[in-house]
């Protein structure tokens, strides 16, 4: 079985290919007209990599941990996060003049998420 570490260090991976993604989208989305082709293909498998990272490396964290069902709040939260951002690229590439808007959601978003885990609330 693979130490806590490794998994805590993977799921930052993900956090950091997520948010790249992210901004990679919205620099597209700056510049006038939201990524095309082979650039919109990318980025969409990178946000979709960086959550698959982040979901796999989460739950072998929690393995590690030895939490199992019924899972704590904190967890629950972090999962509803987890959907949501999963959710903002679609929103971010079909409604461009949203930015300003979409950038602050996924700021706040990936802040809360850090806080939670940090702090695990309830």
């Amino acid at each position: 079985m693979l130490s806590y570490g490794f998994y805590k260090s993977l799921h930052y991976l993900g956090v950091f290919v997520l948010l790249l993604a992210f901004g990679g989208m919205m620099v597209g989305v700056a510049d006038g007209q939201s990524p095309q082709g082979p650039l919109r293909k990318r980025l969409l498998m990178a946000h979709g990599i960086g959550l698959a990272i982040i979901l796999i490396a989460g739950f072998g964290m929690l393995a590690r941990l030895g939490i199992h069902w019924p899972w704590p709040g904190w967890l629950i939260a972090k999962l509803a996060i987890w959907l949501v951002l999963g959710g903002l690229a679609a929103a971010l590439l079909r409604q461009p003049s949203r930015l300003k808007v979409l950038s602050l959601a996924v700021l706040v978003l990936a802040w809360l998420a850090g806080t939670v885990a940090l702090t695990k609330p309830f």
